[in-house]
């Protein structure tokens, strides 16, 4: 999912303009571009940025953060905000904060959705990167857990408006990328660094567990509820054991690469 918000005269006065893609799950994410035609001369006209937009983009912040990447079921999602002055200033009053900090109840998911909907009101930009199953066995199985999330960073730098910071979750995973953008810095424990990040830790958040709640939708009737958001705990673990009694293979969206009970070798093959 991608949002653009397109901003014309005051905050207050805004007109939002938002391009959403539907395609987050293949990972296939579509993007708009605005641009602002001015006259320079008779029947001459030339692409130029909208008055003021370089200094706009030079004040934002972009944060960085994920979720999911230690769950042995379902994917892992990036996410990136950026947020100029104003809107930090907004989201911090309403207690943005990083997405660990609310738990993992009922309530706190709940308190983590509206937030989400006020970053997404508020925000500059908001992109999301979800890393499948598939993918993450991949590059575990190649000990590159760490590049495929910095991959993934990277393509939302890249789609991401131009900001003067690029602030990231992990200050050892991210830091390689100081080298491509020397206006990043990786911090951990970004979120106290700044809001931006707490605010993508809150996006990925939220879009993580929508997807797990569509995995454990798919199984309620046949093994029950599926708790625990995929983690390897002990009803995640009886789940896995009784799906493969069954049917005698890991579940689809059960990470290969996780040290499972008596996991058979990658690749899925039929435990005997």
């Amino acid at each position: 999912m991608e949002l653009q918000a397109t901003a014309t005269g005051s905050r207050q006065g805004r007109s939002m303009e938002r391009r959403c893609s539907s395609s987050c799950k293949s990972g296939e994410l579509s993007h708009a571009i605005i641009v602002t035609f001015g006259e320079l001369g008779k029947n001459q006209w030339e692409p130029m940025q909208a008055i003021g937009e370089a200094q706009r983009t030079a004040r934002l912040v972009l944060g960085l953060d994920e979720a999911g990447r230690g769950p042995g079921i379902g994917p892992m999602v990036l996410a990136a905000v950026a947020l100029d002055e104003n809107a930090a200033g907004l989201l911090a009053e309403q207690g943005v904060r990083d997405s660990k900090a609310f738990g993992s109840s009922d309530a706190a998911r709940r308190t983590r959705a509206i937030l989400k909907q006020s970053v997404e009101e508020l925000a500059t930009w908001v992109g999301l990167e979800v890393c499948s199953v598939q993918a993450i066995d991949e590059y575990v199985s190649h000990g590159a857990l760490n590049l495929l999330e910095r991959e993934r960073a990277v393509r939302l730098i890249e789609r991401a408006p131009t900001s003067g910071r690029v602030i990231a979750d992990g200050r050892n995973l991210f830091s390689p990328l100081v080298a491509r953008y020397p206006h990043l810095e990786a911090h951990d424990r970004g979120e106290s660094v700044h809001v931006a990040v707490a605010a993508a830790s809150i996006c990925a958040k939220v879009h993580r567990d929508s997807l797990f709640d569509e995995i454990a939708q798919r199984y309620e009737a046949d093994f029950g509820r599926l708790r625990g958001g995929g983690y390897v705990n002990r009803l995640t673990r009886a789940f896995v054991a009784e799906y493969v009694h069954r049917h005698g293979h890991l579940p689809p969206e059960a990470r290969a690469s996780w040290p499972w009970p008596d996991s058979p070798p990658p690749g899925r093959a039929v435990w005997r």
